[in-house]
């Protein structure tokens, strides 16, 4: 009997946590439509699929670090301009298509949220186009050292996201 009751109180204490935690749903409106969601002048399913797939795991991420548990939140992404330009005169015929980085090219995102209390209460629902035209300072230098496709749009997000969602004033607002 005593040998059956820890494994009772760890899975009821298991089922109380999920269920406690924040949800984060993201979706995304006709991706292959998006002003600028590409890498290397390409758009393919695929990396289209990779692209939304990052940002879908790094919306969740947010959530369950910065949301309050039992919230719950859905994100659609209308539109994706991602930070840079393709400049077709740069271009060679040996050349693939290179993005070029620029004040004049920041990253611009159009959302539509819900955010919900755990009782299901509307906290807010609201349309909002999100952008940074400093993203490049924002970003820091570190991150010309790594390759993520996505390194301008995932600071912009951390940003509207502790902004929006009240994230603890203590932890910084730039990339980890």
């Amino acid at each position: 009997m005593k040998a059956l009751i820890l494994p009772i109180f760890l899975l009821l204490g298991y089922c109380i946590s999920t269920s406690a935690q924040a949800e984060v749903t993201v979706k995304f409106n006709q991706p292959e439509n998006y002003t600028d969601f590409m890498i290397g002048g390409s758009s393919s399913p695929r990396i289209v699929a990779d692209l939304t797939k990052q940002v879908d795991k790094y919306l969740k991420d947010l959530g369950a670090e910065y949301l309050p548990k039992g919230d719950t939140l859905e994100i659609v992404f209308k539109d994706i301009d991602m930070a840079g330009g393709f400049e077709p005169w740069r271009r060679t015929e040996m050349m693939q298509w290179t993005r070029i980085i620029s004040d004049v090219y920041p990253p611009k995102l159009s959302v539509h949220y819900v955010w919900k209390d755990p009782s299901g209460q509307v906290k807010a629902d609201r349309d909002e186009l999100l952008t940074e035209l400093n993203y490049r300072i924002l970003t820091g230098y570190r991150d010309f050292r790594t390759y993520d496709p996505l390194r301008y749009e995932k600071v912009l997000l951390r940003r509207w996201f502790l902004r929006t969602f009240g994230g603890d004033a203590g932890k910084p607002l730039l990339e980890k």
